[in-house]
């Protein structure tokens, strides 16, 4: 991700100086300043982070998109929020990656498989949200596997298909359920709405940067 490259004087002119808020004691001038240039500070800081978010699903070639059909939905779903979140400055993570798996390997050795490296690599802090789009045999298998998992579940956020809201089958009542306990989000959303599931997509994720950099203002 390329750094911010903008000038105080330059920010100021886009975005305006601190408003005071009216009927409140206002800033002198000099203050006012610092105080543009805190708020330019932190915009620079949140724009130069690297924002990783592992994109669960259907497999997909990101090179080429799916055609459109009723049983291609959420393969083209996973496509489109690829570009989505990549276009935005994303860093976007899948399970295909090959050199997901063996970053593990290091650490796991020959105990080293897909599913521990994806397990391992959704739990790491460098990764911000996760987005699970539970639609495949493999994704089914993804969301089982992190669905019992805590510090998985609160930056997940699960959309399945709308229409299999108020079915009673085992994903759920069993891992669905488990994953909302453990404070997942979850969304029921007609795979086909490209741009409802984005919009709660991007408003997940930038809500997961907002819970970073609060907690790194509160780290000790």
């Amino acid at each position: 991700m390329q750094p911010l490259e903008i000038s105080f004087a330059s920010y100021i002119e886009m975005f305006g100086s601190v408003s005071p808020v009216q009927n409140m004691n206002q800033p002198s001038p000099r203050t006012t300043r610092l105080l543009d240039q805190a708020r330019f500070e932190s915009a620079a800081e949140a724009a130069g982070l690297e924002r990783v978010v592992f994109l669960a699903g259907p497999f997909i070639d990101t090179a080429k998109r799916p055609r459109k059909s009723k049983g291609n939905r959420a393969a083209l779903l996973r496509y489109e929020l690829f570009h989505i979140l990549d276009r935005e400055g994303w860093i976007v993570t899948l399970g295909e990656y090959q050199k997901l798996i063996d970053a593990a390997e290091p650490a796991l050795g020959e105990h080293n498989n897909a599913a521990l490296a994806e397990i391992k690599h959704a739990r790491d802090k460098s990764t911000d949200a996760i987005v699970m789009l539970p639609s495949s045999p493999g994704s089914f298998l993804e969301l089982g596997a992190f669905a019992s998992i805590n510090d998985i579940c609160t930056k997940m956020l699960i959309i399945v298909d709308k229409q299999y809201e108020a079915h009673t089958n085992y994903m759920n009542t069993g891992p669905l359920k488990s994953a909302a306990i453990k404070h997942a989000t979850l969304k029921f959303i007609d795979y086909s709405d490209i741009e409802a599931c984005a919009k709660e997509v991007e408003q997940f994720v930038t809500s997961r940067i907002w819970v970073r950099m609060e907690k790194e203002i509160l780290a000790p």
